[in-house]
């Protein structure tokens, strides 16, 4: 399912693959549900998931911050937001390799992180049973794993 330009908020969308090409302005969307890949290229302007359930992800935000909420544990996310902070959520049982660069901004996590390697800007470490792999690079702004609310 390719969703084109102009279409800022997706909502109750079930597909095999999906690809959002949002070009300028910012998209949301709602109880979405990806079996396949979810491919988002977006170039301008803040992106907002919620009730996300998909394993395999790769969203490309030029500027403006992104928040996910992931319902289900991943097997693959790969983020790179040029500037704007990155927020994502995920259920208490989520597992995966971290690896998280910023090139400034903090890191937070709400889950333990078996870290190893950390400096002021980057992270790499392993959440629960490290099955997945979630990568993060932020040009600008800050990174934050949050538990999904219950």
């Amino acid at each position: 399912t390719n969703v084109t330009p102009g279409l800022s908020n997706v909502v109750a969308i079930t597909a095999g693959d999906l690809k959002v090409d949002a070009g300028s302005g910012g998209v949301t969307g709602d109880n979405i549900t990806v079996s396949g890949r979810f491919d988002l290229d977006a170039g301008s302007g803040s992106c907002e998931f919620a009730q996300l359930t998909a394993r395999r992800v790769q969203f490309d935000v030029g500027s403006g911050g992104l928040r996910a909420e992931f319902v289900t544990d991943v097997d693959d996310v790969k983020i790179d937001a040029g500037s704007g902070s990155v927020t994502l959520a995920f259920p208490d049982n989520v597992g995966a390799e971290v690896d998280i660069e910023t090139g400034s901004g903090g890191i937070s996590s709400d889950f333990p992180v078996q870290v190893s390697h950390a400096e002021r800007h980057a992270l790499h470490g392993t959440l629960g049973d490290g099955k997945g792999h979630i990568s993060i690079d932020a040009g600008s702004g800050s990174v934050r794993l949050r538990k999904l609310a219950k």
